[in-house]
């Protein structure tokens, strides 16, 4: 959770406050309402000028951000990993490259393992969703432990 966040909660918690507040005040005294409703004011104009202050406007975040210049950058295909044989991934967390060249690739939306040869060619599936032998529940990060092992 964010620093905005935290404030916004303070805010409707806040709010809440004044509602519980305005419960418990005895209402045949008018000066006492009025006491209480400035202060619950102050106290909230007080909260918004320090979130305004801390989060600032978007202007001064993009007076004091840098671009970086990626004008000369030249990007080119590198290599090619299932296209061709009309696997598609889901969306990959992570990937490792065996000491022969084959990649294993996780697949963090499928939860599966995809294995490939050095040539990008989809040679199979490790491991998927599932409870049962050789299936996975979750990850959040391969390792090669040696030529054979994943974990």
């Amino acid at each position: 959770m964010d620093l905005k966040h935290v404030f916004i909660i303070a805010m409707l918690r806040h709010a809440q406050t004044f509602a519980v507040v305005m419960d418990l005040i005895n209402l045949n005294n008018p000066k006492r309402v009025l006491l209480s409703l400035s202060s619950i004011l102050f106290f909230t104009l007080i909260l918004i000028v320090v979130c305004l202050k801390i989060f600032g406007s978007s202007e001064e975040r993009a007076k004091n951000s840098k671009i970086n210049d990626s004008s000369n950058l030249e990007l080119s295909l590198v290599s090619e990993i299932g296209g061709k044989d009309g696997f598609l991934f889901g969306r990959i967390s992570n990937a490792i490259v065996s000491a022969n060249g084959t990649v294993i690739a996780a697949d963090w939306k499928k939860l599966s393992l995809e294995q490939f040869d050095k040539n990008g060619r989809h040679i199979g599936t490790i491991a998927s969703n599932g409870r049962g032998p050789g299936e996975i529940q979750s990850f959040f990060y391969i390792f090669l432990v040696d030529e054979n092992s994943v974990i």
